[in-house]
């Protein structure tokens, strides 16, 4: 019991960072689409292809945040 009021206690703290960097990255292209939606279409195999700038973006934060996502879910069951 005590383990899920500090679980939590976490998450809500974290929850605020989260949003912020989902929001500032949540971003449409004309040409690619959503950053989002595509980087996860393309970590989860999904044959994607990004213009140069959302290439960079989504190796370089999509991607390791879906990594880290994953690891945390792992970790919950």
């Amino acid at each position: 019991m005590h383990l899920n009021s500090v679980e939590n206690a976490l998450l809500s703290s974290i929850n605020p960072i989260l949003r912020a960097i989902i929001t500032r990255f949540d971003v449409d292209c004309k040409q690619d689409g959503d950053l989002l939606v595509n980087s996860l279409k393309r970590f989860l195999g999904e044959d994607v292809q990004f213009c140069r700038s959302y290439t960079s973006l989504s190796r370089r934060i999509a991607e390791p945040f879906c990594e880290i996502a994953c690891m945390q879910l792992e970790g919950l069951t």
